[in-house]
């Protein structure tokens, strides 16, 4: 099977006809027609059925759409990397990462990489795990660290480590002076939460049902800076990672333990199918040994 058969099914899948397919690829209808009977004759299927004109993609068509589309992607990413080598530049990295973990692992991480690999142009950022999971399938950011056990069709995770989450309260608080407190105990304060889709709380949902059976008095964040802002402030208490203490806590913020034990997994998302460099390959597990440090050494 040749790659301009796959470039002419990915173009028929896309555009819904022969014709359009042609005047996308920049060729006349007859080759694309012949090239579409023969890659049906290679895999043994029939990809398409005509309607009213137009050509509407099977099952088969839907399932092989995706492998095409990932075939032809490795290919570009080949050419590209050849091109890089031939011009003596190094392939650029973008890294992007949950707030709290980039602000927490990125910098030692960055600086070891960079002592490794000075010419290696890298890009880094922070983003909304629904963001960054666009942007990994298409092909804008190359490797992701995050929170939560994702699985997402078109993304392969990496897990790199397991903590645990715990309670902040303001310094005042009368929690502030115990070593630990129960879920429970939480019933009569009011409780700063994520939303219900975001990886921490459906991690923390998994161990005590939706975070109002705890308390009826409940603020939900969309943001970790506010959140602990707001503990901050006194406006309540809030179960979070230690990764989101250790970037934006300040002086009036108190750490509690949690008698239950809530795990949390810290993973890195790349694009399925992606064959990563021996730097990529570096660079995770670099991520993933300062992950596990920050673990061992601050008992989270």
């Amino acid at each position: 099977m040749r790659l301009g058969h796959l470039k002419v099914f990915v173009s028929v899948y896309e555009n819904m006809g022969v014709t359009a397919a042609a005047r996308k690829l920049n060729i006349s209808q007859p080759p694309v027609s012949r090239m579409l009977r023969s890659f049906e004759q290679k895999t043994g299927l029939e990809l398409f059925r005509r309607e009213s004109g137009r050509l509407f993609p099977t099952p088969e068509a839907d399932s092989l759409y995706l492998e095409a589309i990932n075939v032809l992607e490795q290919i570009d990413q080949f050419n590209k990397s050849a091109d890089d080598l031939r011009a003596g530049r190094s392939r650029s990295l973008v890294l992007s990462g949950a707030l709290p973990l980039g602000h927490v692992l990125f910098p030692s991480v960055l600086k070891h990489i960079r002592k490794r690999y000075p010419e290696w142009p890298l890009h880094v950022r922070t983003a909304e795990l629904s963001d960054q999971m666009a942007a990994i399938v298409k092909g804008n950011i190359d490797i992701s660290v995050t929170f939560g056990e994702a699985e997402i069709s078109g993304i392969q995770s990496i897990e790199l480590g397991e903590s645990k989450l715990q309670l902040v309260t303001h310094k005042d608080h009368p929690f502030a002076g115990l070593k630990s407190v129960s879920l429970y105990d939480l019933q009569d304060n009011e409780v700063i939460s994520g939303p219900p889709e975001s990886p921490l709380r459906i991690a923390l949902d998994q161990v005590t049902g939706p975070a109002e059976n705890i308390c009826s008095q409940t603020i939900v964040s969309r943001s970790v800076t506010l959140t602990i802002r707001m503990v901050s402030e006194g406006m309540g208490v809030a179960i979070v990672d230690p990764f989101s203490v250790a970037a934006f806590a300040d002086t009036n913020i108190s750490i509690v333990q949690l008698n239950e034990y809530i795990p949390f997994k810290i993973q890195a998302l790349i694009k399925s199918g992606r064959i990563l460099s021996s730097k990529e390959i570096e660079l995770i597990q670099s991520i993933k040994a300062t992950t596990q440090r920050y673990i061992a050494k601050n008992g989270a």
